[in-house]
């Protein structure tokens, strides 16, 4: 897989208008808009104040001098110009170095000092992903063989946001290649107390696929809570219920039209047990720069036990929508689950197919490369 690199040394007449305010900014302007979206209000404090005129050398500011730059910078907000700068290419972890080449240089452009640091660390990247909804059309040898329904697993190309052309598939740091072809549940938040509810009612969960909302626990615990539990492989999903009350069901408009989730937005990341090793998981506890492994002689532990041994991927509302919908009906409506009832249209939050009969089960597919790239 490549991505392509963005050639940031030579800006469009629209990204050159766009950065302009930026560079004709003090160096007093630029360091308090800093220390404002930092620290944010705080900094009115008279201790802070103090402190803030003894970094930045000057002591000709009074107080309320300096409290008057603090509040004026927020009468001017830039953030939708830097998160376009930021935004336009990928940011794939480790395939972008203009982009941090890029940043340096604004930085310096302000007068202020700025390095770039390498280290390397475990990285995955995405290689192929698919998965499939198969039907009841058991073949004389007892198989599945009727796709029924294949999620795209991309998000949308919007035509009112050019950086949504920048597709990076569907996958999540860390999860582990693999083929699952099963039957699937639906569980949840995937929360330790959600797992066990699935066991004290006796359902059987080892081999089966888990249909996961996000929200409650970071992603990776979820994953975990599930091999714990012999489950083969995790899809995760955006419910809209727990994007609160911005969601169309209240009268608003997806993105772009609007502030509620596009319906085809998936959400990648790490699913690293951040809770038992954060970082590198083959350096847990330290990073390591280009060289030192040879120069310290340090050896990389075994990652596994802060990453999945099961393969996750995660999916748009729109598109498991299909899968959930087979569920109705089948097997029970958890009523500790219902205060938290999705959004989901058309589906009644059934967590199970019938223990006696299976009419779906999913095809499951991943494949993603680990590998110790340079990092900045």
């Amino acid at each position: 897989m490549k991505f392509k690199d963005h050639n940031y040394q030579q800006l469009t007449a629209k990204e050159e208008s766009i950065h302009a305010p930026f560079k004709k900014q003090s160096k007093v302007q630029i360091v308090s808009r800093i220390v404002v979206i930092a620290l944010g209000l705080t900094v009115l404090a008279t201790s802070f104040s103090r402190l803030t005129i003894k970094l930045f050398g000057s002591p000709e500011l009074t107080k309320d001098e300096l409290i008057s730059h603090y509040l004026n910078t927020l009468e001017t907000n830039l953030a939708s110009n830097w998160s376009y700068a930021y935004s336009r290419d990928n940011q794939l972890a480790g395939t972008n170095l203009e982009l941090v080449k890029w940043a340096q240089a604004q930085y310096q452009s302000f007068g202020l000092d700025s390095e770039i640091d390498e280290y390397t660390a475990l990285v995955s990247y995405p290689i192929d992903q698919s998965i499939s909804l198969i039907g009841n059309d058991i073949t004389r040898n007892g198989s599945y063989s009727k796709v029924i329904y294949k999620p795209s697993l991309k998000e949308d190309i919007i035509e009112e946001d050019p950086t949504s052309k920048i597709q990076v598939p569907a996958f999540l740091g860390y999860a582990k290649s693999g083929n699952v072809t099963a039957q699937f549940i639906y569980a949840n938040y995937g929360t330790k107390k959600d797992f066990e509810k699935l066991v004290e009612l006796g359902v059987s969960l080892k081999g089966k696929i888990a249909i996961i909302r996000y929200g409650s626990i970071f992603r990776g615990l979820k994953i975990k809570f599930a091999q714990d539990h012999g489950i083969a492989a995790v899809l995760l999903y955006s419910d809209p219920y727990d994007d609160g009350e911005i969601v169309p069901q209240n009268g608003y408009k997806t993105y772009p039209h609007g502030f509620a989730r596009n319906p085809s937005a998936l959400q990648r990341g790490s699913a690293q047990f951040l809770s038992f090793g954060p970082g590198d998981p083959s350096t847990p506890g330290y990073a390591i720069k280009p060289g030192e492994e040879e120069k310290l002689g340090i050896n990389r532990t075994d990652p596994s036990f802060s990453i999945p041994s099961i393969p996750a991927l995660p999916i748009s509302y729109r598109e498991v929508t299909p899968i959930l919908k087979t569920l109705n009906g089948y097997g029970a409506q958890i009523p500790e689950w219902q205060d938290n009832h999705g959004l989901i249209e058309n589906f009644d939050y059934s967590m199970m197919l019938s223990l006696l009969e299976t009419i779906m089960i999913l095809g499951f597919q991943q494949q993603v490369i680990h590998i110790q790239a340079l990092l900045w």
